[in-house]
């Protein structure tokens, strides 16, 4: 009796692993169908590169593109007074300010008649020379 238990039991193992086989096979097809519906899977079975990947031109453009800003801002940032100590928002009002003040002082200093306001424009008094000489400003 025992050798017939094994027999069936064997007889019924084969068929049964045919059989795990045979929807392993269904599934993983279904699976590769699934994804090339989804578009993660080309045609001939290689998966596409993730989304985040960028290999197209035009994220590889922008990513240079935002590169190119980012060094720019960090050159900025070296030559503003205190522009590495603050955030990117105010350096960049800084900045104005700063280039303003610069212009000023060109004026100031290339005048025959207001070089000697120029040190107290520096020390930052207010004296309205900046209104009367950049009237646009």
């Amino acid at each position: 009796m025992l050798k017939k238990g094994l027999m069936l039991e064997e007889m019924v193992r084969v068929p049964v692993l045919a059989a795990l086989k045979i929807i392993l096979l269904l599934l993983k097809n279904q699976m590769k169908k699934l994804q090339m519906s989804q578009g993660l899977v080309n045609s001939n079975g290689k998966t596409k590169p993730s989304r985040g990947s960028a290999t197209d031109p035009q994220s590889l453009y922008a990513r240079r593109r935002r590169e190119r800003i980012n060094e720019r801002l960090r050159i900025l940032q070296n030559l503003v007074p205190n522009g590495t100590k603050v955030d990117v928002s105010t350096m960049l009002e800084e900045a104005v300010h700063y280039v303003k003040f610069l212009q000023l002082q060109i004026k100031l200093l290339s005048s025959d008649d207001l070089w000697m306001y120029a040190p107290i424009a520096h020390n930052g008094m207010d004296i309205g020379l900046h209104q009367k000489i950049f009237p646009n400003l």
